[in-house]
């Protein structure tokens, strides 16, 4: 008979484990329904020997085909090539040391209200934005030359391999802030090294190195804010500049417009002087008529001097060159 044993939570809800007995060929009978154990209990094969059981659950469960799965083995991946983590490169030995190493420096990072993250890509990296300045840096094991017996000399192959020394290393790449560099300078850096040594452990020199950091960071914040300023005067002056310049073309547009008038004035003059003529003497012509009008004693007669004489002032005041000249 299959036992019971506190299993897990699922959802919420505490579910009990049932063993199943493990079968070895076994037949048992699950109501009227023949079930086969193989071996472990890994899946349960409904027996379809009989017609009408198949057809029945073939109808109702077509998805299940010709058994029931209840398990299924997973197999953990060991490397996954298509996600980034933090470049460290160290051996066996010193792995959990390392670990311990880059947790404390990113735990004092984030008490500096700084922004961790890793980019996607195919390269380890680790990216920390402090103060507009990003900082990167690699944990590696330093490694050293180890030489081969003399027997072995005599085969093509260099005579020695590069092995792990057991001393931690970590570099430290510093970009220049946002606003500090121009753009045919914004891939530059500073590197800063830490070697792990007898008398000065790599865990001891993690102040030192967050100190040395911080400050580059400040000073880097600091000349990207006076290189802000900075560029904030510059187009404030290239704004000042234009504007002169716009002020000058206008004012010597205004200027060539006042020569062309005047040009136009000196060239006018004589067809001014005809036009000058002409009204005096229209103006005179049309004194005289008003003059006769008392010598003409028909209404009619008068009323159209008058209306000429309104004609000839009109034309007169035409031909008068102040109405151009002014």
């Amino acid at each position: 008979m299959a036992q019971d044993e506190p299993g897990s939570l699922v959802k919420g809800i505490r579910v009990r484990k049932v063993l199943l007995p493990s079968g070895g060929g076994r037949t048992f009978f699950l109501g009227n329904f023949p079930i086969q154990f193989c071996g472990p209990i890994i899946s349960l094969s409904l027996s379809r020997s009989k017609g009408k059981i198949g057809d029945v659950l073939h109808k109702e469960y077509p998805f299940r085909a010709n058994g029931l799965k209840l398990w299924k083995g997973y197999e953990k991946i060991k490397e996954r090539n298509d996600e980034s983590v933090i470049p460290i490169d160290v051996s066996n030995g010193q792995r959990n040391r390392a670990y311990r190493i880059v947790d404390t420096i990113l735990k004092a990072f984030r008490e500096l209200k700084s922004s961790i993250s890793v980019d996607r890509g195919d390269r380890d990296n680790i990216n920390i934005i402090l103060l507009g300045t990003r900082i990167s840096f690699s944990l590696n094991e330093c490694e050293t030359k180890r030489r081969y017996l003399v027997e072995r000399r005599t085969e093509f192959k260099p005579l020695y391999e590069m092995v792990y020394d057991g001393r931690p290393q970590i570099n430290w790449e510093i970009y220049k802030a946002r606003n500090s560099c121009t753009n045919s300078e914004r891939a530059s850096s500073s590197s800063i090294s830490y070697i792990d040594a007898v008398d000065n452990r790599l865990e001891k020199q993690i102040p030192t190195m967050i100190t040395e950091l911080y400050k580059q960071c400040c000073d880097n914040e600091i000349v990207a804010h006076l290189n802000y300023k900075k560029q904030v005067l510059e187009y404030q002056l290239e704004k000042e500049e234009q504007r002169a310049k716009e002020l000058r073309e206008e004012q010597q547009q205004r200027e060539q417009k006042k020569q062309a008038n005047r040009n136009a004035l000196i060239n006018d003059i004589p067809a001014h002087a005809d036009r000058w003529f002409k009204h005096e003497s229209l103006s005179r012509y049309a004194s005289e008529l008003e003059a006769s009008l008392a010598t003409y004693a028909d209404e009619e007669t008068a009323r159209l001097l008058r209306k000429y004489i309104l004609l000839v002032r009109e034309n007169a005041d035409n031909c008068n060159p102040i109405n151009y000249i002014l």
